[in-house]
């Protein structure tokens, strides 16, 4: 097993840990995004959120499924099927962050801070 076998598990890793305390946590406005906020004056626009989140989560756990599939075994095409769909879950995740701007917030500063510094990192590291 190379090092670059690893990698996409690793990396398909965090991205499920931070997915799961965004949707676990209770530090949204309203408290935790599936649970509390379903309560608030605004639960329709946190649904949508929420559910986009745990979309990507979902499709996170079958990208990792494959990935390690792929990495502990000859399989090496699952690969390409695991990074499709953390592209899916990716942009499932940017457009949960974009509707929360829009509809909750109206504060565009900050996602626009993280989606350029994001496609900065991705950039560098794909290059790497």
């Amino acid at each position: 097993m190379e090092k670059s076998d690893i990698q996409p598990v690793v990396h398909i890793g965090f991205s499920i840990l931070f997915l799961s305390l965004a949707l676990a946590l209770p530090y949204w406005p309203c408290g935790t995004i599936l649970t509390s906020c379903m309560n608030s004056p605004r639960s329709n626009a946190y649904l949508v959120v929420g559910a986009l989140l745990a979309s990507a989560l979902a499709l996170e756990l079958v990208a990792i499924l494959l990935a390690v599939i792929s990495c502990a075994s000859s399989l090496k095409n699952l690969s390409l099927p695991s990074f499709i769909l953390n592209c899916i879950a990716s942009i499932l995740v940017l457009a949960a962050v974009s509707y929360y701007y829009a509809r909750l917030d109206n504060t565009y500063s900050p996602m626009m801070a993280v989606i350029g510094m994001t496609y900065a990192r991705a950039k560098l590291l794909l290059k790497w």
